[in-house]
């Protein structure tokens, strides 16, 4: 299945670090696409992926903030 087809489909779909640090990366139309998810709360992760996420912070501020946008995207 090609990535916009499990974009469309409206099912949750689990991401992966590298998804996570490559979204604002992607095309228009696969961005699109993928805040629709994010906001549709289809866009899963899981644990260890939110801590590979937040370990990247080199800051505490930066921490809070990647926590914040990770657990409330707009």
């Amino acid at each position: 299945m090609e990535a916009h087809d499990l974009l469309r489909s409206g099912a949750p779909f689990i991401a992966d670090t590298s998804t996570w640090w490559r979204a604002l990366a992607l095309p228009d139309v696969l961005g699109v696409l993928l805040q629709d998810a994010v906001r549709d709360d289809r866009l899963w992760t899981t644990p260890i992926v939110g801590m590979e996420i937040l370990y990247s912070a080199r800051t505490s501020a930066e921490f809070v903030a990647l926590e914040s946008e990770r657990d409330h995207p707009s």
